[in-house]
């Protein structure tokens, strides 16, 4: 399997500099880099790590569905199994985190077979009333 490189995922692009003289930079298009986590409210996180008290692939799960959501800007996520592979994630591992995820309140998933699930993440902080004895 070839190693995740974030070269693959990035162009050049010459750029003026006031000296007129031309320099090529590397500009990011709009797929998964290394260095990117978007603020995600504390309210979610903390549900998140509640979620699954053994292990802590749910709340990475939830970052990177984060991350696509700010990136992409629009919902319900579409994630396919090869970015979640160049994560280091396995199918099942990922399966598991989502069914956490959405067992806590925090996503929505609509499966499909044979294809990448319909995800949608809850961004409002549930209400939560009180009745009164």
């Amino acid at each position: 399997m070839k190693e995740f490189d974030a070269r693959d995922y990035v162009r050049p692009v010459t750029l003026p500099l006031p000296n007129d003289g031309l320099v090529s930079r590397q500009i990011r298009v709009g797929r998964l880099n290394n260095d990117f986590v978007p603020p995600v409210p504390l309210w979610w996180l903390c549900q998140a790590r509640l979620a699954e008290q053994r292990s802590s692939i749910p709340i990475f799960v939830g970052l990177i569905l984060w991350q696509q959501f700010k990136m992409k800007k629009t919902q319900p996520l579409r994630i396919s199994g090869t970015v979640w592979r160049k994560l280091g994630l396995e199918r099942r591992a990922v399966n598991r985190a989502l069914r956490a995820l959405e067992n806590a309140g925090l996503i929505t998933v609509k499966r499909f077979k044979h294809r990448s699930p319909a995800i949608t993440i809850m961004t409002e902080k549930p209400r939560v009333t009180l009745e009164n004895p």
